[in-house]
């Protein structure tokens, strides 16, 4: 039995594979698109560049703190209920605020 025959015959791996997809293809997503979105951001667009890199260690730095503190699967959702709740926030939030 070859490797990928054994990968493909077995339904766990075939679902860890998807799910796997699935969070690189959102995280690449939303990391590419905030990156994308800050041009459209009011005020100077290298102060709102290093914001948006501080906040970006700071949330690796929390995220490893978290991950070494309460296991990958805790961590994992609760990083989903915050890109959800800030999603819903940008969906809510009126786009002419100064």
């Amino acid at each position: 039995m070859t490797v990928k025959d054994e990968i493909l015959g077995n339904k766990i791996y075939i679902f860890n594979i998807v799910c796997m997809c699935l969070v690189w293809m959102s995280a690449s997503f939303g990391y590419y698109l905030i990156g994308y979105d800050l041009k459209y951001i009011k005020g100077n667009k290298y102060t709102n560049g290093i914001v948006s890199s501080s906040s970006e260690c700071v949330a690796f730095m929390t995220a490893g703190v978290l991950l070494d503190k309460v296991g990958i699967k805790k961590t994992l959702v609760l990083s989903y209920i915050i890109g959800l709740i800030g999603m819903f926030m940008l969906i809510v939030t009126p786009k002419d605020i100064s």
